[in-house]
């Protein structure tokens, strides 16, 4: 049962800090996505900054997406970590 416990425990923390990071890297996408629509509207909408523009929209979509299937993970395995009875009832 002990094993058993430390294993999901460490499975959960694993889970936790994977979302921990891809939220950063998210936020930093955000972030990515928000200058290159100020770029944008300071340039025109056309040629190359419209190109960047689609790569960090892109980019930010994929890694939200990533996060919160991360975050579906940790409050899973978090729901797992609490939910066992070793006693099988």
């Amino acid at each position: 049962w002990f094993k058993e416990m430390c294993r999901r425990t460490e499975r959960y923390q694993k889970a936790r800090a994977k979302h921990a990071r891809l939220a950063e890297e998210a936020r930093e996408a955000q972030q990515d996505l928000y200058e290159a629509h100020v770029r944008l509207d300071n340039l025109g909408l056309h040629g190359a900054p419209m190109a960047k523009y689609q790569t960090a929209r892109r980019r930010a979509n994929e890694l939200s997406a990533s996060e919160k299937t991360a975050l579906i993970t940790m409050n899973e395995e978090r729901e797992f970590l609490t939910k066992w009875d070793p006693f099988g009832g």
